[in-house]
Formats: structure tokens, sequence, C-alpha cells
């Protein structure tokens, strides 16, 4: 029997998709009238972004900060990285709020969507840095949640940069006024920028410290991670510095009660437990005042439920961070002879050195 032909279903006008299809032929007609289009650079708006007529290079920022949108990282601006962040700095050092605003959007967007510009984005960072110190009340805080933005994704690769501009202390100076989010984006910047912390950063340290370890037990989990990663790296560049452990660690702020807070709080929390653990370790090791007060605080009973098998808390699984928490244990303990079968130790210790790799937020 042949089979019967199926009617051909009638196709029905679909407006959704028409609608679509017509904003984007409507944007790629705009696109190419700025000069978007490959090959045809408009020397209008170079001309704009170049000029002295902070009117007209608001105007040309704003165009190019929309251009950016309907893009991506393949997408021909025809305008240079450079020019586009020449005006951007421009917009940034003016004391009108709008534009500064239209200039850390812009900003945003670049880097955002084209990694290729990081390398000259980041000569914007000192103004960026300038502009997180500067909060003013008539004006709100959301421009500054912007900006940490970018600065998130530039710290990533030029933490550097932004210590030499002062960024430990200035991300963190207002960071109660910005909400949870932005909160996290500040802290995850200094903890990248941390990374690269020198004993000529020993001010912007002791500034930024108190912020750091108020946040090292925070009930946002990426949060805490981000400032103890902050606080280990801080402690693993320092640590031998006389001046960090004494001045700043033992005299200026009491840290022990958190530290000793946070490690009973480990169990759920962290991915940085790595990080910490040595830095602990490392400060117990290079002062003994310090090993004092984390004794005097309970610390003994603290690494003990973290060692337990039985202990509901425990969360220490990996070979490494048992070994921290053992050393952890000898520098806790009276010192013992170093001659005879004791020498064993030297021995142990010297094949017991080891790399971390930091995690960049």
């Amino acid at each position: 029997m042949p089979a019967t032909p199926r009617t051909p279903r009638k196709e029905t006008p679909n407006v959704f998709n028409d609608f679509i299809l017509r904003g984007l032929d409507s944007l790629a007609g705009k696109c190419t009238a700025y000069g978007f289009a490959p090959g045809q650079p408009d020397p209008t708006l170079l001309e704009n972004l170049q000029s002295n007529d902070l009117w007209r290079k608001r105007e040309a920022v704003q165009t190019i900060s929309n251009l950016i949108l309907i893009s991506d990282e393949g997408a021909n601006l025809n305008v240079s990285f450079r020019d586009i962040v020449a005006a951007i700095k421009d917009l940034l050092q003016n004391e009108d709020f709008n534009t500064k605003s239209d200039g850390v959007t812009c900003l945003q967007n670049l880097v955002d969507v084209f990694s290729r510009s990081h390398s000259v984005a980041a000569d914007a960072i000192p103004l960026l840095i300038a502009l997180m110190s500067d909060v003013r009340e008539e004006y709100g805080v959301d421009i500054h949640e912007t900006a940490l933005k970018p600065l998130l994704i530039l710290s990533r690769k030029y933490g550097r940069n932004i210590l030499q501009a002062g960024g430990l202390s200035g991300v963190l100076r207002h960071l109660y006024f910005f909400n949870q989010h932005a909160q996290r984006s500040a802290i995850e910047v200094v903890a990248n920028a941390a990374s690269y912390v020198t004993i000529a950063h020993i001010e912007q340290v002791g500034e930024a410290l108190k912020e750091i370890t108020d946040n090292m037990n925070n009930a946002d989990s990426k949060m805490g991670d981000a400032a103890c990663a902050a606080f280990s790296r801080i402690v693993c560049n320092l640590y031998e510095e006389e001046t960090f452990v004494n001045d700043v660690l033992n005299e200026k702020y009491d840290l022990a009660c958190k530290i000793v807070q946070v490690l009973r709080d480990l169990s759920t929390k962290f991915s940085a437990t790595t990080e910490l653990l040595k830095a602990l370790r490392l400060l117990m090791a290079c002062s003994s005042d310090f090993s004092a007060k984390l004794h005097h605080v309970g610390i003994t009973s603290t690494i003990a439920s973290l060692l337990s098998p039985l202990s509901s808390k425990r969360s220490i699984n990996s070979f490494i961070d048992l070994r921290e928490l053992i050393f952890m244990c000898g520098e806790l303990a009276p010192a013992l002879p170093d001659s005879n079968i004791f020498s064993i130790d030297r021995l142990i210790i010297s094949k017991s050195k080891y790399l971390y790799n930091f995690k960049l937020y």
C-alpha cells in the first residue's frame, strides 16, 4: 500500500524573530555609520577622541562604549586601544562625576570584551585607585563599584601596578560602603596584588591588614577565602622582615584570636587552606611571641580537632595540609637537641621545601 503523502505544515510568521532580525540590521547599520566596519576607520571618531574639547571626547567615548557592547574579542574597532585609553584617562581626571562615570563604564566594557587591550588599559590603574580613595556622599558609590570590575580583571596580570599605585590600602579604604558583591571584588583585587608585596609596601600593608583579617571569617565563603589568601600571601612575602613581624603583627593588631577562629571554621569554607596553614607555620617559626599568643588563645586544641579522625569538623585531608599542621605542632613544642638521633630533624626539614601555586580570582 503506497504511503500517504504528508500535508506540508504552514509556516506561521514569527513576530519575535522578525523583530530580532530587524534590530540586528539596525545595529549593523549604526556600526557601519560609526566606522565599526572592518577596514573602514572613521576619521571623525578618532578626531573626537583626540580632541581637546571635553564634550566631543566624552561623546566619542560613549559611542565606543556602546559599540563594544555589541562586539566580541575578534571585532575590529578601527580605533587603537591606546587612543581609547588615553581618552578614558582624560575623562577620569575630570572633576565632573558623570564624565568620570562615562570613562569608567567604557574602560569596564573594554577590558571585559578585549583581553588584548589589558596591557594598555593597565595605564589607567593609578586613576582608578585614586577614584576608589575618593568617595563623596553627594555622588554615592555606584561609580566606585563599577571601577572595581576592570580593576579585578586587570589585577590577575597587573597586580604589581596596583601595588605601585597604592591599591592595597586604596581599594579597601571605603570597603564597607560597598554592596556585598563589590566588597568581595575589592578583597579579591587585594589578594591578587598581595602576591607582589615587598618591604617597600609595608605602610600599605599596615593600613590594609585590619580589613583583610576582619574578613577572614566572613559569612560569604568566597570573600573569606579571598581574605585568607591575601593574608597568606602577605605573610609569605614578608615573614622574614622584622618590621612586619614585630611592628605590624604583634603591636598594631592582635591577630591570634581571629586566626584561631578561622582555623575552627576551616571545615566548610575555604579553598585557601594550604596557603593559610603555611603562612601560620612561617609566622610561628619566626616569632616566638606570636606563637605564645596563639598558644594562649587555644590553638593547640584547635589543631588537635583538625587532626582528629573522629572530629566532625575535620577538613584537613591533603597530605601537604597535614604536614603543615604537624610542623605547627613542632613550633609549639619545646626545642629538642640537634645532635645524635635528633639530627634527623634537619634532614627532614631540608627535604620538605615545596612551592605553592597561587590562585588568582
